[in-house]
């Protein structure tokens, strides 16, 4: 086995990890991070098959431009960390306001 092909074994199990990374962790920002590290170990994949503009897309699109989206959206929306999920929605449509209301 030469290099390039033992650079691919490996860059490719950092590509399952990552995306079972992405997948599984709860927090949202680290799954965008895990997204990123998935983005560009990708784009070393394709740099390894002789693929270099793939490759500079993948870095520069995905491992730059739709993480750093992902990690803006998720740092701008309010999160809440308490109650039932229903509850929770109830609060954000704002039905709560609704009930009082119509029982006043």
């Amino acid at each position: 086995m030469d290099v390039n092909t033992i650079l691919l074994i490996i860059l490719l199990v950092i590509v399952v990890i990552a995306a079972i990374f992405a997948i599984e962790l709860r927090d949202l920002i680290y799954a965008a991070i895990a997204l990123a590290v998935l983005s560009i170990a990708l784009a070393g994949v394709f740099w390894i098959l002789n693929a270099p503009w793939v490759a500079l897309f993948q870095l520069m699109i995905y491992g730059g431009a739709v993480t750093v989206l992902l990690i803006t959206t998720v740092a701008l929306t309010e999160r809440f960390e308490t109650g039932e999920p229903a509850e929770d929605l109830d609060r954000l449509f704002g039905e709560d306001d609704t009930k009082e209301e119509a029982s006043a």
